[in-house]
């Protein structure tokens, strides 16, 4: 994970983002990328000619300049390479063209407008940059490299890509606990090894966990199992199924979104 990229957006959870995209940067002796994007579309009811928009923008332009400028300060405290990104629009489309030679996204878990979960932004990166997307926990601060990692395997093409992208990490991590959620009338037939023989190869000692699965939340047992093992970072495949019918009807991702607990690293 040497070139990461970071939304810059003031919301809550701001300090963490930049925290965690610290983390990653002094970790593995990379480049931090910061994108910074203020919106000049703004829905105002009944404002068919942009009228509101144009009045607010001198007062979106000042608040992102003194972010930035406390921001950098900051990343000049910290003496880290990086390089700072700005722009008018839509944040997904400056974030995408920056993803393109990014090894990972810190976006989330809040929207820039909304401010609460699940993050469109996120789902929408992960899906169409197909860049690992890094969300942040509003509970904590920065990012273990070092800690465990729970690793959310249903044997998905979501979730190989997420495995693959988490890499670096995994072979940092004191323990990866790769849990998988199992019918009761599947439990008689040996788990998958396929995952585990993939990571050993890439130097990773792991341990693989069944959940059995009855009528409890995947997304409950994932977050228990990652909670019993102490995990400082999940990683698991986002919107294996249409996205429009996991915000619709609900789905794993969905319901992981909706309440981050801890760091959470998605992979579509």
């Amino acid at each position: 994970m040497k070139s990461v990229l970071l939304h810059v957006t003031q919301d809550q959870a701001c300090e963490n983002r930049l925290q965690i995209a610290l983390d990653l940067v002094r970790e593995f002796g990379g480049h931090l990328t910061c994108c910074q994007v203020v919106p000049f579309e703004i829905p105002s009811p009944g404002d068919f000619y942009g009228m509101g928009a144009s009045s607010l923008l001198p007062v979106l332009k000042e608040d992102a300049e003194k972010l930035r400028e406390s921001s950098e300060q900051r990343l000049r405290r910290e003496g880290i390479p990086y390089d700072w990104q700005f722009g008018f629009g839509m944040p997904e489309t400056h974030l995408a063209q920056h993803a393109a030679l990014a090894d990972v996204i810190v976006a989330g878990p809040y929207d820039p407008a909304a401010q609460a979960g699940p993050s469109q932004l996120v789902g929408w990166l992960a899906i169409h940059t197909r860049t690992p997307v890094l969300v942040p926990s509003p509970d904590h601060a920065g990012l273990d490299v070092d800690g465990p990692v729970l690793v959310a395997w249903n044997g998905s093409p979501e979730a190989g890509r997420a495995v693959r992208g988490a890499l670096p990490v995994l072979r940092r991590s004191a323990q990866v606990v790769v849990a998988s959620a199992v019918q009761q009338e599947d439990r008689a037939r040996l788990p998958s090894l396929a995952v585990m023989e993939y990571l050993s190869r890439h130097g990773v000692s792991a341990e693989l966990r069944e959940l059995p699965q009855g009528g409890e939340d995947v997304g409950d047992m994932l977050k228990g199992a990652a909670r019993e093992c102490g995990a400082t970072l999940m990683v698991q495949g986002a919107y294996g199924h249409s996205r429009l019918s996991q915000m619709i009807f609900g789905g794993v991702t969905h319901r992981m979104l909706k309440k981050v607990e801890l760091p959470l690293l998605l992979a579509h």
